[in-house]
């Protein structure tokens, strides 16, 4: 049996968010020069295919302490009240409300995305990678999606500004998903 990923067809089902080959992340503009990378270590999640192999269900829970920029002092400063404020709001989530196919193994995913106690909705684009069965038979999947926000409207209002006027985060995140997983 093999474990390539050649195989783009999906079988039907749900398949469970297997953390240990999958990445969740995000990117914010710094001081107007640079793209500042961090992801989160904890998180679950799910999605479901119909009978025809397309997205019909996409889930996913965040435990927003797990923040890892690579730096624990930066790390401390996100998880208190001028950012995640994970002490009062432990998890984000995200729960799809409409999806929509773009084109082969494409997709536009409208979901409700829940952060620091306020829900917007937010759309991310997601690219189906591959599918195979894995060593122990089990059908996999790959996708990776991406979808920004404006940070300020979940309450993540920080700010501050240099001498010569410039920013030091911008105001638009961008989320960075990439997924592995395996059908329950």
């Amino acid at each position: 049996m093999s474990t390539s990923a050649t195989k783009t067809q999906v079988e039907p089902g749900t398949y469970a968010i297997d953390p240990i080959h999958s990445t969740v992340g995000f990117e914010v503009e710094h001081l107007g020069i640079s793209r500042f990378r961090g992801r989160f270590r904890d998180f679950s999640g799910s999605l479901r295919f119909d009978e025809s192999g397309e997205l019909a269900g996409v889930e996913g829970e965040i435990d927003v302490a797990s923040v890892d920029v690579r730096e624990e002092t930066l790390a401390q400063h996100l998880r208190s009240e001028e950012f995640f404020w994970t002490e009062r709001y432990p998890k984000a989530r995200f729960s799809a409300t409409r999806i929509e196919r773009t084109g082969e193994g494409r997709w536009r995913v409208e979901g409700d995305f829940e952060l620091r106690g306020a829900t917007h909705p937010v759309a991310l684009d997601v690219e189906l990678r591959g599918a195979t069965v894995d060593m122990q038979g089990k059908p996999r999947v790959s996708l990776a999606a991406q979808g920004a926000l404006d940070r300020k409207q979940w309450g993540l209002s920080w700010d501050a500004t240099l001498e010569n006027g410039t920013k030091v985060l911008g105001d638009e995140v961008t989320l960075v998903l990439e997924v592995e997983a395996q059908k329950q």
